[in-house]
């Protein structure tokens, strides 16, 4: 072979991976396009919904930037109560990254530093619980024309708690072929159709949490509420608690939830973890979120349910 038909390959090779890569940047330009749009409209949405409630949703747009890997950034997010005339939560530098795309599944990461309005008496115990950050990574793994599954770990940092969920779901609806994937995601569309747990996996940390809840007791109700008190104090609680569920059939479920996390209050654990399977192998339980109530019936009559504690 001669050198002008190696030139002449090499040429022809280099202008096909120009043309190929210069469709790829196309195809994703307009992809950033479409997701900048996309999660505005929705900002836009949400916001109105919102002011039915008296919430007022004070935003910047999303704006979007990458070639291959697209990230849009959100610079706040404030929650206003109209009665109350006061924030009830922010977001700040919400960040979601495209971060891996190919033919079997798209990696997607969400960011955000959260904040929550001054709750008053209650301000010190929201700083102990109430996340200050938090990470969501999703895999999103495309079934066929009408369904994809998302693999979900979710971590969030409170001062004296750490919080970590890990769960798949499986999204099926004939809307995924109407709106195409990305907007069906975008959209939260699952969340009036409902979507199906496969299984589900929430693990809470304790951060010195024991010892900074009695803390703050014994800052509120003085230096003279010893442990014994303090035990007595916190059963009692829990006791006004479980009484809201006393008429649930799955009242056994939350009773045991409850008493796993006051061991982690007084003492007696630093970790728990719940487990949520299905019962059957092939799970067929589609959850909304329109119907709190219901869906807990269905998760605690259809799923097993176990908690684990540790030191």
């Amino acid at each position: 072979m001669n050198r002008r038909i190696i030139i002449s390959l090499l040429g022809g090779g280099i202008i096909v991976i120009a043309l190929l890569l210069g469709f790829c940047i196309f195809k994703m330009q307009h992809f950033k396009s479409n997701l900048e749009k996309t999660l505005n409209n929705d900002l836009m949405q949400i916001s109105q919904e919102l002011a039915l409630n008296e919430i007022q949703l004070n935003y910047t747009p999303f704006e979007c930037s990458g070639l291959f890997f697209i990230e849009c950034k959100n610079s706040h997010l404030d929650f206003i109560s109209k009665t109350l005339n006061q924030k009830l939560f922010s977001s700040r530098n919400l960040v979601l990254s495209l971060e891996d795309i190919d033919f079997k599944s798209i990696a997607l990461s969400v960011t955000s530093q959260l904040e929550i309005a001054n709750l008053g008496d209650l301000q010190e115990y929201s700083e102990a619980f109430f996340p200050k950050s938090f990470k969501l990574n999703l895999t999103i793994k495309p079934q066929d024309n009408t369904s994809y599954t998302i693999d979900t770990e979710l971590n969030l940092n409170a001062n004296n708690v750490q919080y970590i969920e890990n769960f798949q779901t499986l999204l099926n609806s004939p809307r995924i072929q109407e709106m195409g994937l990305f907007r069906h995601i975008s959209s939260l569309a699952f969340l009036d159709e409902g979507f199906q747990i496969q299984d589900f996996n929430f693990t809470l940390i304790s951060k010195d949490l024991s010892n900074k809840l009695f803390e703050i007791a014994q800052s509120k109700y003085g230096s003279s509420l010893d442990e014994t008190a303090y035990i007595t104090l916190i059963n009692f609680l829990a006791e006004i608690v479980l009484a809201d569920f006393s008429s649930k059939p799955y009242y056994p479920q939350i009773e045991k939830f409850i008493d796993s996390f006051l061991q982690i209050i007084l003492w007696n654990a630093n970790k728990m973890q719940v487990f949520i399977t299905p019962k059957s192998k092939t799970p067929c339980y589609t959850f909304s979120t329109k119907d709190v109530d219901t869906a807990l019936d269905t998760l605690f009559s259809s799923y097993d349910f176990d908690i684990k504690l540790s030191k």
